[in-house]
Order: structure tokens, then sequence, then C-alpha cells
């Protein structure tokens, strides 16, 4: 079973969070660690940008074996990261801003992906009734390479699996559902994540070895974890910009469409885009959908976040 971790330091909501200590260790650092913490070996994907220079530099300094590939052909790089393996093997991603999977949960997905008879596997919310960034995918080489061949929009080629999950047969972690842990958040996409994460892991003896669901009784057990549940329609094997995507929270402001409060988001250059989207946060909105091409909106959005 090959395991890869995807980073890169150009984060657009979160620039550098690959190098911000968690734990004690950088962020990419302690995902690879914690994923691998049973003795598997793993590698860290990244890109060839200059950006990314220092990131590669510090994974080779720790020991940890590095890929570099295209900044915008993710999964183009995540192909090349399976080098000779045969089409019928394993392979795990997990991505460098999730820090909470451990290599138990790496190794339940991989194998319901062999159990079911599979070309894909996930630990992912919300269908798995786990948290959001609790995410771990598991596919047979053949069935990526299938995709780099196939993924001709800039969504899918941007991103490594959703054309895995529209073409392939799927299976889901089920062991969880019913949990009601869903409700939770354990990614780190902005400034209050980090901070949310950095108190989770603040008093932890053991980061790199502590179990993923102890982790997730610590965040739930935070008195400033929300207590509302997220609110997402949804159906397993889509995401993006196709019929049925996921829609979350119970307000969507979509940066390619208008957003109410008057801001014409279609325009990211607009002035009261920021203010836009700032009184519709004030409003109740919890998550923001963007076009995964939307860079110039992308921006305006970290904009709007900015100061937490």
């Amino acid at each position: 079973m090959l395991m890869f971790v995807q980073s890169r330091m150009s984060s657009s909501r979160l620039p550098g969070k690959a190098l911000m200590p968690l734990g004690g260790i950088p962020l990419f650092g302690l995902v690879a660690a914690r994923a691998s913490n049973r003795g598997g070996k793993i590698l860290l994907a990244t890109s060839v940008a200059p950006s990314d220079d220092r990131l590669a530099a510090m994974a080779e300094e720790r020991g940890l074996p590095v890929y570099r590939g295209a900044l915008d052909d993710v999964l183009g790089r995540s192909v090349a990261v399976l080098g000779n393996l045969p089409d019928d093997a394993v392979a795990v991603r997990l991505t460098g801003d999730n820090p909470l999977p451990d290599q138990a949960l790496v190794e339940a997905v991989a194998a319901l992906l062999v159990d079911r008879n599979v070309d894909y596997a996930t630990a992912k919310w919300p269908e798995c009734d786990l948290p959001y960034g609790l995410s771990v995918e598991a596919f047979r080489a053949g069935a990526l390479r299938r995709a780099n061949e196939n993924a001709d929009t800039f969504f899918d080629r941007d991103n490594t699996t959703p054309w895995l999950r529209r073409n392939c047969r799927c299976a889901v972690l089920e062991s969880h559902v019913g949990s009601g842990l869903a409700r939770l958040r354990c990614t780190i996409d902005t400034l209050d994540d980090y901070l949310a994460m950095a108190r989770v892991f603040a008093d932890n003896a053991a980061p790199t070895m502590a179990p993923w669901l102890d982790l997730v009784k610590a965040i739930d057990a935070d008195p400033a974890t929300p207590r509302d549940r997220l609110e997402a329609t949804s159906y397993f094997g889509t995401w993006g910009d196709v019929p049925g995507a996921i829609r979350v929270s119970r307000i969507v402001v979509d940066a390619t469409a208008s957003a109410a409060g008057g801001a014409n988001a279609a325009d990211p250059e607009a002035t009261d885009f920021v203010g836009a989207l700032r009184a519709e946060i004030r409003r109740g909105v919890t998550h923001i959908l963007v076009s995964s091409g939307a860079r110039a909106a992308n921006r305006r959005v970290g904009q709007a976040l900015a100061g937490g």
C-alpha cells in the first residue's frame, strides 16, 4: 500500500499553513507522522513551484520522501506519484490540512476497498457521519490512471478523486453512521480552524500517536465547538459543479453567482464584494462555495475572512 500526503504552501485562505506548528510539529509533518504511526511508509506530494521549495526541503530533512509535480494539475501529480505500481495496487491519499486521521483509520479504509472489491473507498464527510476534514481516500492505481486519461475539466484536474467518485465502484466507511460526529469540523482552512486544532493538540503528550477518535472527542468537548449540526444535502459520488452537488449551510453564497446583499459576486473585483460576504457571514452563513477555478474570487473570500 502506498500512502501519500498532498500539501502546498500557496493556500488562498491560509497561505503557508503547511509549515504552521501543531503539537510541536509542522502541520504537514504531523499529518504524515499520524498516517504512518504504525510503521507504514508515506511520501509528500507537492508542487515544483518555488513557493514549495522550503516545504520540500523540510520534508527531506525529516526523512520524508518527496515527489514534486505541476502546481495546477493535481490529478496528474497524484498519478505520477504512483510510479510503476501495478493497476491493482492500493494507494491512499491524505491532504496536508487534515491532521486527525491516523494509520488505524487509513488501514480501515484500505481494508474496505479490498473487502468490497471496489475501485474507491473513503471515510469522508458527510456520508460517513464523521467530522468535516476527517478524510481518507483509498483507490486502485489503475482507477486513478483511468481518471487521468479521461478527466478533461479544470475541476477534475485541479482535484484528485472527483472523477473516481462519479465513474467508479465506490464504498463508504459505515462504522460510525449514526454517531452525529458530522456536525464537527477538524480541517484547517482558516486561522480559526488552526487555533481550534491547536487547542486540541496543545496538551497532548503524544500528538503523533493519539487515536483519531480520542481527538474527535476532544473537539466535541471543547466549549468553543459549535453545538449545531452542519446542514447538508448530498449523495455519495457527487461533488462540485454537477447536478446534486453537496450544498453546505442554511444559506450559500456562491462566488460565481449574485450574492444576497447586492454585490455581483461574478465580478470578484467589485468593491463591495468583500463587504457583501461579510454581511452574509453576519446573517449566519457558515460555508462559502467557490468554483475551484475562480482564483480571484478565492482571494476575495480570503480577504472577507481575514481576522477570523
